[in-house]
């Protein structure tokens, strides 16, 4: 049978999700790349470090597909989209040297979507993919850089940014009002997350601090192009630390995708 026999055909599944892509890159409020890491480690990774935890590092790759995606795509980028088709761009394979890199983006287009808009919030579509399988052969040798770019459909998509620092949060409001030095593009009913807000007096701030710091997120209200209400009551927070201004991720403007990545690879059960 010769070494060929030795090739077991094996899948695994990951999430790919942007609310950990990598920020060490950012360098204005435009986003185009997404930036991940495959990690074989178990616990946590820290947000915005861009690692995907995996139980292994795949080599042999002969297949990926996606799952369903909801993608923040708004009607103004919509609106100039008339073709309603979106590809999906995995950046990191250019080194494999295995892939035919698209004439106009520079890069390799695996997968394309049609969509259509969410009928829950009109500023996420629901993509479709034309073909949810992209096949390699021969295998890529390995995989380990997954950072994708969207483009519609050859150029690359510009997002708002997913995620801010405040200027400052308002401690005398009941409403939980926060206010950012740009415009945060965010609406009335998105979903932030607070990544760590600290105090003076964390011991006696307990609960409204687990209320804040909610790993779940906050409903949130627009009062401006530039400030939101929370809804809780920042005027009850003892000793509040005005320093403190952590983070904050606009998970309405995050995506997931799930990706089943298929592999032959031999020292898993060795």
């Amino acid at each position: 049978m010769g070494p060929l026999a030795q090739w077991i055909d094996r899948s695994m599944h990951i999430d790919i999700d942007s609310l950990n892509r990598d920020i060490s890159m950012d360098y204005g409020s435009i986003v185009t790349d997404f930036r991940f890491v495959l990690s074989a480690r178990n616990d946590r990774a820290p947000l915005g470090s861009g690692i995907v935890p995996a139980r292994l590092i795949p080599a042999n790759i002969t297949y990926m597909k996606v799952g369903r995606i909801i993608l923040p795509y708004s009607q103004a980028l919509a609106s100039l989209n008339n073709n309603q088709e979106i590809t999906l761009t995995f950046t990191g394979l250019r080194s494999n040297g295995a892939i035919i890199a698209n004439l106009i983006t520079n890069e390799t287009i695996h997968f394309s979507f049609t969509y259509t808009e969410c009928a829950f919030n009109n500023n996420l579509v629901e993509l479709v993919p034309t073909n949810k399988y992209c096949k390699f052969d021969p295998p890529l040798t390995y995989l380990d850089n997954v950072s994708v770019r969207w483009n519609d459909p050859r150029y690359p998509v510009q997002f708002d940014s997913d995620r801010m620092r405040p200027q400052s949060l308002n401690y005398a409001s009941t409403d939980g009002q926060i206010t950012f030095a740009t415009n945060h593009h965010l609406n009335t009913g998105d979903i932030i997350i607070i990544d760590g807000l600290t105090t003076n007096d964390d011991t006696n701030n307990t609960n409204i601090l687990g209320l804040i710091n909610s790993p779940r997120g906050i409903k949130i209200t627009k009062l401006s192009d530039t400030t939101i209400s929370t809804g809780i009551d920042f005027a009850s927070i003892i000793s509040p630390d005005t320093s403190s201004l952590p983070i904050i991720i606009f998970t309405s403007k995050c995506f997931r995708i799930p990706l089943e990545i298929g592999y032959q690879d031999t020292d898993e059960l060795a």
